[in-house]
């Protein structure tokens, strides 16, 4: 890696004429939403509220900070013990933490135990996220059959609950987590479970009408944004569709735009919303990097004027975006990320060899959306070397300290699934493998997280398109069109875009750490690999270029990947 970084940093210093930009200071203090009268007996949680499942070596304050989320836990333990029967909580337990969320084990005096959900500030409006997970899980459970937690209790008014927060509290999952067994499992055991994933996908496919949207209850959102929701021809009279709490809707300076978030009547009508979102932000919120590091994309490919002409030839090209079969179309609430931690499994019953899923878990964020897009291959299942079209990623942070780290690929259970969903759940299988998916879909996925690493791969997704437009349309002249030299550059693009990816994933390799995240105990060493690592790369550049020795000694801890100095 070090060896190819040398051109780039000749690059690097040619453009910038040696100007090093000024690093400003992450701010130091956390900033607490709420102070309640009993304040001081909730300092003895602080652990609750803070981040504890691993640390960053870069940009740490501000990462925390964005994790900070205080409440009144002894509220939510009078409430959490109420709603279960009990008296009183014996003992509260942090189980897992996202980028938008925080998950507390409740054991109660009854010999209960409870899950309390708590969104983070940064996961949508509080008035919308617990009412879309809580009425997205009952949907599922009461109209799609698949197996959730009970809602216990529940709460989106912060300024009126005792919670000082949104929160939902739920049954404890029966069963074992699929995730903490998965790698020890055989192939039989895995194709089981296979069996059982197509099931639950089959159970996505109800005959739903009324629009796209997230699911809510009616009185929980205003009706003058919610659309009646039909379910198998017959109008619900207990769920409505409102506007989604996708975090793509709602992140950073999109949380105060006027953008339509919902419901929709068609497809072009969601692909539009999430197009003309992203060209309004980037147009209004984003600037050029003055300064690329080798580690980023070129000058041309990070500024918001190459993001905000593509997206309007996206723009363009979207009413032939949709695909004409209402098949791949037809309104479809599937669970947003279907991974191993989410499915929970019987003991008794695979004590006796068998498979029965007894808990699907975590449906924030879930929306109805068109088959087409909304269809997913669960990530346990998926070919090895084949990865999703990045449609409205995960919101999850990758958590080093998880039980499950590298999930153990079973081709015979994925040739399995494949099969039985092709036979069993056709609908769901066209979905995913219809000819013109990837030329239809990429376009749209990837210009909607353009911004800011992603320019070249929405061009070629637009190029490809292009290229198969005859075929796709004879009779029609495509509405865009690139010049041949951006076409014959396609390929330098492309080259160029992987060579600083590949740096970036060379120093996460290197320094053993994920987007810049890693356990608590090996926080030290990173940070020492870390540093090893850029003075190896100091190093070889200046014996590359003795000229400049000095300089790259001086300039390449400013815009090293990971600056722990920085804070």
């Amino acid at each position: 890696m070090l060896a190819t970084s040398t051109p780039a940093f000749r690059s690097f210093l040619c453009r910038n004429s040696c100007r090093i930009p000024v690093a400003f200071l992450v701010p130091a203090l956390f900033f607490f939403r709420h102070f309640s009268t009993n304040l001081a007996s909730n300092d003895r949680y602080e652990d609750l509220f803070k981040f504890t499942s691993g640390r960053w070596i870069h940009n740490e304050k501000k990462e925390l900070e964005k994790s900070y989320h205080r409440l009144n836990v002894d509220a939510l333990k009078r409430i959490a013990a109420s709603s279960a029967g009990a008296n009183s909580v014996s003992d509260i337990k942090k189980l897992t933490e996202s980028e938008f969320h925080k998950d507390f084990l409740l054991s109660l005096d009854n010999g209960k135990e409870v899950i309390a959900r708590l969104p983070l500030p940064n996961a949508a409006p509080p008035y919308l996220i617990a009412a879309n997970q809580v009425a997205s899980m009952d949907f599922a459970r009461t109209r799609l059959h698949i197996p959730t937690p009970h809602v216990l209790a529940w709460s989106s008014d912060v300024s009126e609950n005792a919670v000082e927060s949104d929160f939902l509290i739920t049954e404890k999952p029966e069963g074992i987590e699929l995730g903490t067994i998965w790698n020890a499992m055989d192939s039989d055991m895995k194709r089981r479970v296979a069996q059982k994933i197509v099931e639950v996908e089959k159970s996505y496919m109800a005959a739903l009408d009324g629009g796209f949207g997230a699911v809510y209850r009616r009185g929980d959102v205003e009706s003058s944004i919610a659309f009646d929701l039909t379910v198998d021809c017959v109008r619900d009279d207990e769920f409505v569709l409102g506007p989604v709490t996708s975090p793509s809707f709602w992140n950073e300076e999109r949380a105060d735009m006027e953008v339509n978030r919902g419901p929709w009547e068609t497809p072009l009508d969601y692909i539009f919303s999430v197009v003309n979102r992203e060209r309004s932000w980037i147009y209004y919120h984003t600037a050029a990097n003055e300064y690329p590091s080798p580690f980023d994309a070129p000058p041309s490919k990070r500024h918001p004027d190459a993001h905000v002409a593509a997206l309007e030839m996206l723009i363009k090209v979207a009413p032939y975006l949709v695909p004409s079969d209402p098949v791949l179309t037809r309104p479809t609430l599937c669970h947003p990320y279907l991974d191993l931690e989410h499915v929970f499994i019987s003991k008794d019953r695979l004590d006796r060899g068998e498979i029965e899923i007894t808990s699907i878990t975590d449906w924030q964020h879930a929306s109805v959306l068109p088959l087409y897009i909304a269809a997913r291959v669960p990530p346990f299942l998926r070919r090895e070397g084949v990865p999703p079209l990045p449609i409205d990623p995960p919101p999850r942070i990758p958590n080093p300290n998880e039980r499950r780290q590298n999930v153990v690929y079973d081709e015979s259970a994925d040739r399995l699934y494949t099969s039985l969903s092709r036979v069993s759940n056709p609908l769901y299988h066209k979905a995913l493998h219809f000819t013109e998916r990837d030329v239809l879909l990429a376009p749209f996925a990837y210009g909607s997280i353009t911004w800011p690493d992603h320019l070249v791969a929405f061009r070629e997704a637009l190029l490809n398109l292009t290229d198969q437009w005859p075929s796709l349309y004879p009779d029609t002249p495509c509405p865009i069109s690139f010049t041949d030299e951006e076409r014959s550059n396609r390929h330098a693009d492309r080259i160029e875009w992987e060579r600083y990816r590949a740096m970036a994933r060379g120093v996460d390799a290197q320094v053993g750490v994920e987007s810049g995240r890693v356990s608590a105990e090996g926080y030290d060493a990173a940070l020492a690999r870390n540093k090893a690592y850029m003075d190896a790369y100091i190093h070889e550049l200046e014996q590359e270029m003795p000229e400049q020795a000095a300089m790259a000694k001086s300039v390449v801890p400013t815009f090293w990947i990971y600056r722990p100095w920085d804070s």
